[in-house]
């Protein structure tokens, strides 16, 4: 016959209850764990790197409940697209103590400047409508003017080319002047050694300008002939 267990075999084993180290380390260790899932967003927040209403708008977009979060999505825009308001600024005088600002007076327009005005508003269609023929005179006066003052200067040979150009080839004082760059009479009294004289050359010159009109150039092939 089997003897019978005792009953303290068949009761369950108590575990060992936690010491109170352990006890102290592990209330330390929640504390910890909460303290920084509390504190570390909440330094984060109050430096601004995160936001988390836009956070909670990203998320509740993503599910489709963005009309929930009106606000969120509001500062979402702004946040994105900043309104950037421009002030014109309004010029003010400025009062500087011992100095008179003269403020200037309006012009008023007298019956000279008037005439004036309307004396240079009639020469503008005239000088825009000129003819060929007053151009080319233009042109001719402005090469006799150049001639003269290169023989003025002494430098006959540059005079030559400007007096034998086609718009002032056919004017009588054109040939004169161009007679007096060959003329050895006129060179010597000049001084001008820089060409050379050529009598024949000038005294059909100066028949030419006689032929024109210019008488002295009579005396001039005088002074030539032997």
């Amino acid at each position: 016959m089997p003897e019978p267990m005792p009953a303290s075999w068949l009761s369950p084993v108590q575990p060992q209850p936690p010491s109170a180290v352990m006890r102290h380390l592990s209330s330390a260790a929640l504390g910890l764990t909460v303290g920084l899932v509390l504190a570390v967003p909440a330094v984060l927040w109050q430096k601004g790197r995160i936001d988390p209403m836009a956070s909670f708008a990203h998320v509740a977009a993503n599910f489709g409940l963005a009309a929930a979060s009106p606000k969120a999505s509001v500062m979402t825009a702004e946040a994105r697209e900043p309104t950037v308001e421009v002030v014109r600024a309004t010029p003010r005088s400025v009062a500087v103590p011992g100095v008179e600002v003269v403020m200037p007076k309006p012009v008023v327009a007298s019956p000279e400047m008037i005439a004036a005005s309307a004396s240079v508003a009639a020469l503008r269609p005239a000088v825009a409508e000129l003819t060929p023929a007053q151009i080319q005179a233009a042109k001719a006066d402005g090469l006799m003017d150049d001639a003269r003052r290169l023989m003025g200067d002494g430098d006959f040979r540059a005079a030559r080319s400007v007096l034998e150009d086609q718009a002032v080839a056919a004017m009588p004082t054109a040939r004169f002047l161009l007679a007096e760059t060959y003329d050895p009479n006129y060179l010597a009294a000049r001084g001008v050694r820089s060409v050379r004289a050529e009598v024949p050359r000038a005294v059909e010159l100066y028949r030419e300008a006689l032929d024109g009109g210019i008488e002295a150039a009579r005396q001039r092939i005088s002074a030539l002939r032997p």
